[in-house]
């Protein structure tokens, strides 16, 4: 195992000698009983077919993941022993190329055994190509722009950090990363849906352009947005946030409108987000006008409960942070409560049964007890990764029961799946709160 004891909980648990040889172990004893139980069924199958080919490859991509953390955190592999020590984003390059790989040989395999006649592994393996490629790029050109970001950063805040400032660079990077990708799915996708059916003489369906103009809207945010937080240096942080949720609200809403009135919508339901957002907006509009009143309090919070040795710019991004969970559910409470109102007299207008009123509700609530438990894990600053999943983990379980149980009663009252189905999660639950105890730091 690996010697340094200051990995996250999840890192140390998976780099450990013995997980890894168990992990390995079940994976290749389970794979072998199910070959036999195919091999043991075959003569009773209508056709042939490697069944065990799925389990074995799905359960394998996971497999390969534990065996890179393990080979890089144990000094096994040079290359990946020094990649550890880089920046994250050359880090997760690695993962990013197994599970590229894998998962797309994965589904040449089923492409070319199961439809033979009709390719289309390509489609998966050209798209995701994309950002694939960018990955790519980056990992071998990382090091020359990001230079190049921090000298702008140094040269426009020579008082930062230096801490700060590769942080800063790092945004900046992933900031603009993120646009050049975007418009490169843009263009590539829109040339092909409309220079195939172009050069097949067919038809463009209505639907493609709809799609089209919904995309330009949500491509145009995008550049809003980068523009408005990169460029834009005489407008508060605060204030941009709220501009460009406003901004955000009316692009999104003009093309829901739009969706609404297409011939082909007979349900007018355009209203309810028209409505339900705007209470957000109003709780946005309220924080950022007592700002300067909110902030002093989420800050002083951050810094009697989080860590010492950060530095002010760190406590002031976690105090945002706490402030954004904190709204941000409280809206999602106001939500909720209209929301179940107007989904109810929806519902009723259009005749629809009450039970499926009933499982939305409940369907939705689960989000919210989620988002109350990000909240938690903010305000109390749970950063390990196993502690902080294991608190949403407990909170969507407690929101699932009544769901279930509702569930059981409306299909089959007669018999209590619901208990088996809650039981099962609960050992799954207990095994996540077990292992998050057993490897949090002390």
């Amino acid at each position: 195992m690996s010697q340094n004891e200051d990995l996250p909980g999840l890192i140390k648990l998976l780099s450990h000698r013995i997980v890894i040889y168990v992990h390995l172990f079940a994976y290749v004893a389970v794979s072998l009983l199910l070959i036999l139980i195919w091999a043991v069924t075959l003569p009773q199958a209508e056709e042939f077919y490697f069944i065990p080919f799925f389990p074995m490859f799905g359960w394998g991509f996971g497999m390969g993941f534990h065996a890179i953390i393990y080979l890089m955190y144990n000094d096994k592999v040079k290359f990946l022993s020094e990649l550890r020590k880089q920046d994250s984003f050359k880090l997760l390059f690695i993962f990013h190329l197994w599970f590229y790989c894998s998962i797309n040989i994965f589904l040449l395999i089923v492409d070319l055994t199961t439809t033979p006649g009709i390719l289309w592994f390509f489609w998966p393996l050209a798209m995701w190509g994309i950002a694939f490629a960018f990955h790519v790029y980056g990992f071998f050109t990382f090091d020359k722009f990001f230079d190049k970001h921090m000298t702008k950063v140094r040269e426009e805040h020579p008082d930062y950090s230096k801490k700060r400032m590769k942080e800063t660079a790092r945004i900046k990077m992933a900031g603009f990363g993120a646009l050049l990708i975007h418009a490169t799915y843009f263009v590539v996708v829109n040339i092909l849906i409309y220079v195939i059916p172009i050069s097949l003489a067919a038809p463009i369906p209505s639907e493609q352009i709809q799609n089209t103009v919904n995309w330009c809207v949500l491509f145009g945010l995008h550049i809003f947005g980068y523009c408005l937080f990169t460029y834009v240096k005489t407008i508060k942080p605060e204030m941009k946030g709220l501009l460009f949720h406003i901004t955000l609200y009316v692009g999104i809403i003009a093309i829901l409108l739009y969706e609404q009135f297409t011939p082909e919508q007979t349900i007018f339901w355009w209203h309810i987000p028209a409505i339900l957002w705007p209470i957000a907006i109003a709780i946005h509009v309220l924080v950022s006008l007592r700002w300067d009143k909110i902030k002093p309090s989420a800050f002083e919070k951050v810094k009697t409960r989080y860590r010492e040795g950060l530095e002010d710019y760190e406590y002031q991004k976690h105090a945002n942070g706490l402030i954004f969970w904190n709204w941000s559910f409280i809206a999602h409470i106001f939500i909720y409560i209209l929301g179940v109102i107007l989904l109810y007299a929806q519902f009723n207008t259009l005749s629809i049964a009450t039970e499926v009123f009933i499982i939305a509700t409940l369907g939705w609530l689960i989000g919210l007890l989620v988002h109350g438990a990000i909240y938690i894990v903010a305000l109390k600053n749970i950063i390990e990764f196993l502690m902080w999943t294991a608190v949403l983990h407990i909170a969507a379980y407690i929101g699932g029961i009544p769901l279930l149980i509702t569930l059981n009663i409306l299909n089959d009252p007669t018999i209590l799946w619901s208990a088996i189905a809650l039981g099962g999660w609960a050992i799954g639950l207990g095994a996540h709160l077990l292992i998050a105890f057993l490897t949090r730091k002390k």
